[in-house]
């Protein structure tokens, strides 16, 4: 297998994550290309994770522990709990950069919701 000077973003569908007949082979070519995982950012939707219930976000877990990276797209406000994505397993967060000009509260607010049930 060549060397890999580059990293890759794989935008994956949370649908992935919440129905085990489509996460199972997701999981058997992740773990199968594992060597790679520094390499790869496994990339989800704000709106899709916030939507799993317990199961999908045990698979997605489950992704992280392979050593893969996770990135959430689509972040929409600043009041998200960034310690309990981190916690997650999240490592990158994307949001679009004309929010940038609010900076200041970027700062994570303890105790915060972060959407539908204990998720972003």
């Amino acid at each position: 297998m060549p060397h890999w000077d580059v990293g890759f973003f794989l935008n994956l569908s949370p649908v992935m994550l919440a129905q085990i007949e489509t996460f199972n082979p997701l999981y058997d070519f992740l773990q199968r290309e594992r060597e790679h995982a520094a390499n790869i950012v496994l990339e989800f939707s704000h709106a899709g994770i916030a939507r799993l219930d317990r199961a999908g976000m045990y698979r997605l877990s489950r992704l992280a522990a392979l050593g893969f990276a996770l990135s959430v797209d689509g972040i929409d406000r600043f009041d998200v709990d960034f310690a309990l994505l981190a916690k997650n397993g999240v490592r990158f967060v994307k949001f679009d950069a004309a929010r940038c000009r609010h900076a200041g509260r970027l700062r994570p607010r303890p105790g915060r919701s972060m959407g539908a049930g204990t998720w972003p």
